[in-house]
């Protein structure tokens, strides 16, 4: 048996919950063992996307144990991805009243709150995550996330590298921090960020597109056209992408 809670790895924008599994503890007595049930269907409905059936299961759990923090966090998480934000907050801070040291529930209670772009709220919780724990990458990065929209750039780019520090393989923080540093106008180490997260995943066409921005601010257009071409080759769909690489060819000079 395990107790399973759902945590944010997010990139700028997007929404990703990933399971997390906790020991189920063994001297539970028969009654958390029922509820254990409920909240191992729940997760079971969660993980095929029938967030209505799973919210069903973690309630009947509640209605067994109403102090199970786990069965509180996921039915936050479920009513998250229905979008019903208020609920969702308030499952979580019931979770958080009966574990206000967890730093993945302090997350989620973040990430909805960054969903309704109540950033300053936002930034309250993801920073009691790292107060929890100062190794915790992904409340870092998604403090940046919460930094940069509020237009703090400078703060954006110190949780940014705090959260590459810990966890250097994340390439949406590799991007943020570029994009962070891009619009304080240091394009040179725009580039630097972009290009450590192209090693990381050389098939986004955000971060080709976006060295393809600095590149240009640098006037080195015909590097800026081969990172457009790039996230082109990618999404050929894109109508801003291919723009900005017809703008950018036509502006070369002629051989």
């Amino acid at each position: 048996m395990f107790k399973k809670k759902f945590v944010l790895a997010a990139t700028f924008g997007a929404l990703i919950f990933n399971p997390i599994n906790f020991n189920f503890t063994p001297t539970a007595c028969a009654a958390e063992a029922v509820s254990s049930d409920w909240l191992t269907e729940g997760n079971d409905f969660f993980d095929a996307g029938d967030f209505n059936s799973a919210i069903q299961c973690y309630n009947q759990g509640l209605k067994i144990n109403s102090a199970d923090d786990v069965a509180w966090n996921n039915l936050g998480v479920a009513y998250y991805h229905l979008k019903n934000y208020g609920r969702a907050v308030d499952c979580l801070k019931k979770s958080l009243k009966f574990a206000q040291d967890d730093k993945i529930t302090w997350c989620n209670l973040g990430n909805v709150y960054f969903a309704q772009k109540n950033y300053d709220a936002a930034i309250d919780c993801f920073q009691n995550a790292t107060e929890i724990d100062s190794n915790y990458s992904n409340a870092w990065f998604k403090l940046g996330l919460s930094y940069q929209r509020l237009e703090n750039f400078e703060d954006a780019i110190d949780c940014y590298k705090k959260s590459v520090n810990r966890d250097s393989k994340n390439a949406s923080a590799w991007n943020n921090l570029g994009v962070a540093y891009y619009y304080l106008e240091n394009y040179s180490q725009a580039v630097k960020c972009y290009q450590r997260a192209l090693k990381l995943n050389a098939k986004d066409a955000n971060s080709w597109n976006n060295l393809g921005n600095a590149y240009r601010k640098q006037d080195l257009h015909e590097r800026a056209a081969e990172a457009y071409k790039r996230a082109v080759d990618l999404e050929p769909e894109n109508k801003y992408y291919k723009k900005n690489l017809d703008d950018t060819l036509a502006n070369l000079p002629q051989k």
